[in-house]
């Protein structure tokens, strides 16, 4: 049987195309939740249709948001995954367990995989900084489910060639999942009220959020640009918290130009990309999203392991990147996708596998 382990979000919206094609195919798979976002999982099953998971190691009420809630989940799904394996997944003991990423859920769900003898297939494989500790923990995370994994997917020609060292059977897919869950968004019509021609900001990474140099970095670039645009910047809970805490909350709420809002549904996110000036993010996805989108993309991190994008430029947090960014706004533009169906073409090797 086919088992897909999936815990936060941004996984579940880049398997979301995996699951469609399961599903179109008949073919029966496995769904088992580890819980890391569950709230927010629920609402993406919701807005795809996408079933409910056959196994959730917590309830749809659970949102991990800090270490304090992280460590002991983390723990609590290791043991419960070593006890109750046989009931996880199905007394099956020569499946394919499908991870994605690099998040805990990807860990624990390799781990948690190979424990019950199942082979692991890693979904975005390849992806590398030159630093194993940063991004931490994702770098780390990245490099050990690679070396777990029976099969490899790579989206990207440069994370293919990342894993020639890999003694694994790694596929070259080319292009992004994502893509399959950014043509349905932009098909559903959404549209969030939205001022004109603004700039979007999203931020939530660790190494971002715990860091209030980086913080009042992200913070000043933001005012800087609300002097002369309006601002639109949907706050992730942690990262709410995390301006509250270095006191630079009050000075954005109070910004006329700033509008700050929680997390946009997924189908309105995408929608707000495509009509934003250019994104502010630290994250993985939003980089292939403003992609498909032909959206400049500001990142704010010292490291990138998409360096093929051509629409992105790295902040490196120092202000004359920023400046260079604005003032040569429309050179960064997006490079044309592969005509490509990575979910598709990913569905059908382990088919093949399992029929062996």
């Amino acid at each position: 049987m086919i088992h897909l382990v999936i815990g936060t979000k941004a996984q579940l919206i880049k398997m979301v195309g995996i699951i469609k094609e399961l599903d179109a195919n008949n073919i029966p798979y496995n769904y088992i939740d580890t819980g890391q976002h569950s709230t927010l999982t629920k609402e993406i099953r919701h807005q795809f249709s996408i079933r409910e998971p056959d196994y959730k190691f917590v309830k749809d009420t659970t949102n991990i948001t800090s270490n304090k809630e992280g460590i002991p989940w983390m723990i609590g799904i290791f043991f419960k995954s070593i006890w109750n394996r046989k009931k996880i997944f199905q007394n099956d003991k020569k499946g394919l367990c499908l991870v994605h990423g690099d998040t805990v859920s990807t860990i624990l769900g390799a781990i948690m995989g190979r424990i019950s003898g199942q082979k692991v297939v890693h979904v975005e494989a390849g992806l590398r900084t030159p630093h194993l500790f940063k991004p931490f923990p994702e770098e780390m995370i990245r490099r050990i489910t690679d070396k777990m994994s029976y099969i490899n997917f790579a989206l990207t020609n440069d994370s293919y060639n990342n894993l020639s060292k890999i003694n694994a059977k790694n596929e070259n897919m080319r292009e992004n999942t994502l893509i399959d869950a950014v043509k349905i968004a932009q098909a559903s019509n959404a549209s969030a009220e939205l001022p004109e021609k603004f700039i979007l900001v999203s931020i939530h990474r660790y190494e971002s959020i715990h860091s209030k140099s980086r913080m009042e970095f992200i913070v000043n670039s933001v005012l800087d640009l609300a002097k002369n645009n309006k601002i639109v910047w949907g706050l992730h809970e942690p990262t709410k918290n995390s301006l509250i805490k270095y006191n630079l909350f009050k000075q954005i709420e109070a910004n006329p130009n700033i509008t700050l809002r929680g997390l946009f549904p997924y189908f309105d996110f995408i929608n707000a990309i495509s009509r934003s000036k250019f994104l502010i993010t630290d994250g993985g996805g939003p980089q292939d999203e403003t992609r498909y989108l032909n959206i400049p993309c500001l990142l704010m991190r010292t490291e990138n392991e998409r360096p093929e994008h051509t629409h992105i430029y790295q902040s490196e947090f120092k202000k004359e990147n920023v400046d260079h960014f604005i003032n040569n706004i429309h050179s960064f533009q997006a490079l044309p996708t592969e005509a490509t169906q990575p979910s598709k073409e990913i569905v059908k090797i382990p088919i093949k596998e399992l029929a062996h």
